[in-house]
């Protein structure tokens, strides 16, 4: 990562997100973020992203080198999860996708129980194999979870 010296740019008054720049960022946002959060979560993230959005827009740092390509799911997880775990509530029956350290159990799970201590959250989890659901990941923590929106 390069850093920038933000003393030698030039000196310009400031202006917030013109109508284009809130646009272009809602678009992307939408694209790539709000269909993994709650709508609650999602209001909230967004003025985040769009903060990153139109900064990078404006540092000149958002090229079309890959236009057009969708990230992972996962991705999406590592970006902004820890921040929308904060703010989500997850309950049993919620959809999460699990990305702890049973690897081969990666992917979309069902909550079925929470189990709260003092210290510590764990959670119980689910998934659909031939139609019905089979307890499949059990203590899982909280940073090993993402909430479906």
């Amino acid at each position: 990562m390069t850093a920038y010296d933000l003393t030698k740019l030039p000196q310009r008054a400031s202006e917030s997100a013109s109508d284009g720049e809130h646009e272009q960022s809602a678009a992307a946002y939408e694209l790539l973020f709000e269909q993994h959060l709650k709508p609650a979560t999602a209001s909230l993230l967004a003025p985040i992203f769009e903060l990153g959005f139109v900064s990078g827009v404006r540092f000149g740092h958002t090229g079309m080198a890959l236009a057009g390509v969708p990230l992972p799911p996962g991705d999406v997880a590592v970006a902004l999860g820890p921040l929308a775990r904060r703010l989500a509530d997850i309950n049993p029956g919620d959809m999460v996708l699990y990305h702890g350290t049973l690897t081969d159990l990666h992917g979309q799970h069902r909550v079925s129980q929470i189990t709260r201590s003092r210290t510590e959250t764990r959670y119980h989890l689910e998934r659909r194999e031939y139609g019905a659901w089979v307890s499949s990941v059990h203590n899982a923590r909280r940073r090993s979870i993402t909430p479906q929106r």
